[in-house]
């Protein structure tokens, strides 16, 4: 036998699949080549959530519960700043809004020149209307996964008249002009409850009062949750799903939890991708530490159970529904 037949596992169907599976390997890894530098940064100033959403089942991962003490934080913008970054989002798995100083949090980056990126699940329309005239918040990103009771279906503990009170927040501070002082992107996830509201154009209907329909963006529920069942339940009927590997999120930008620690993953619920403190090591030097390859090399080869769960949709199935959505939109407008 030749060597090129011995590595393909000759004719035995199993050694086959075994050398294929390699192939594939090796073809991802040369597809993600790992960037010199991060191309994002979020920051989990917090992992504790006040919701129970379907979607994301937060509060059943192992990890402890807990809050980035400020001057932690303020370390660590130092460490980012030095990198030359001005933009940094200050979410991961846990609500921004559930920090009890994020005042302090954002008045850190007010000092030291960096624009926060706050996304949030919009129950706290007093706490965004008391931010936003302390000139503390440039931008929002909503995340509303359906209308009214559709709502709480799906985000389990939020209530709607919180959302319509926030999304008056925003519209009172642009004075009716969509992203004139304070932008709004909204982010709407689909599952099985909200398709059909969605696809009727409705959600995108109510949403353009708030803000450009460009900026409502709509993503479909994946696997990347600590609830497998879950998942399983809120999948949208008639969308493929491939496994995550290789995932782009850990070739191409950084994460770091409550503790100060970087990671490669940005749901990392339970600190199984974290190279390192980010506090003691400039970040450039973690990036591309024998750590953060040793994790990816492990990502590749499918040894690492969190990255193995997680699955997406296939994009072209993204891209139908979307399709759907706007031309449902635009030929009722």
């Amino acid at each position: 036998m030749d060597r090129t037949k011995k590595l393909s596992g000759g004719k035995h169907p199993y050694f086959r699949h075994l050398y294929h599976r390699w192939l594939e390997r090796i073809a991802a890894r040369k597809s993600y080549p790992t960037k010199a530098k991060p191309g994002g940064y979020l920051v989990e100033i917090t992992n504790v959530c006040n919701l129970r959403c379907k979607t994301c089942n937060t509060h059943k991962a192992d990890r402890p519960k807990a809050h980035m003490p400020v001057d932690v934080f303020a370390k660590l913008i130092e460490r980012i700043k030095a990198e030359g970054i001005t933009t940094v989002g200050l979410h991961t798995v846990g609500e921004p809004f559930m920090h009890p100083d994020l005042e302090g949090i954002l008045r850190v980056c007010k000092e030291e020149g960096i624009t926060p990126a706050l996304s949030t699940n919009a129950q706290f329309p007093d706490k965004i209307q008391d931010l936003w005239d302390k000139g503390l918040i440039y931008g929002l990103r909503f995340s509303i996964d359906g209308l009214a009771l559709v709502y709480e279906q799906i985000r389990v503990g939020g209530r709607w008249a919180k959302i319509k009170a926030a999304l008056e927040v925003v519209r009172d501070t642009n004075k009716g002009r969509h992203a004139s002082r304070l932008p709004l992107t909204i982010d709407c996830v689909i599952c099985k409850p909200n398709l059909t509201q969605v696809l009727s154009g409705q959600y995108l209907k109510y949403m353009s009062h708030y803000t450009f329909p460009h900026m409502v963006r709509f993503g479909v529920v994946n696997g990347l949750t600590p609830d497998q069942q879950a998942f399983e339940e809120m999948k949208s009927d008639g969308v493929r799903y491939v496994p995550a590997i290789p995932c782009a999120m850990i070739f191409n930008a950084i994460y770091f939890n409550n503790k100060g620690e970087a990671t490669l993953c940005c749901r990392d619920y339970d600190d199984k991708l974290v190279i390192g403190l980010a506090l003691d090591t400039p970040i450039l030097d973690l990036w591309g530490s024998p750590e953060a390859y040793r994790l990816r090399d492990a990502h590749i080869a499918g040894r690492i159970a969190a990255c193995n769960r997680c699955t997406k949709p296939w994009p072209g199935d993204v891209q139908n529904l979307n399709n759907q959505i706007r031309k449902r939109y635009y030929s009722c407008a």
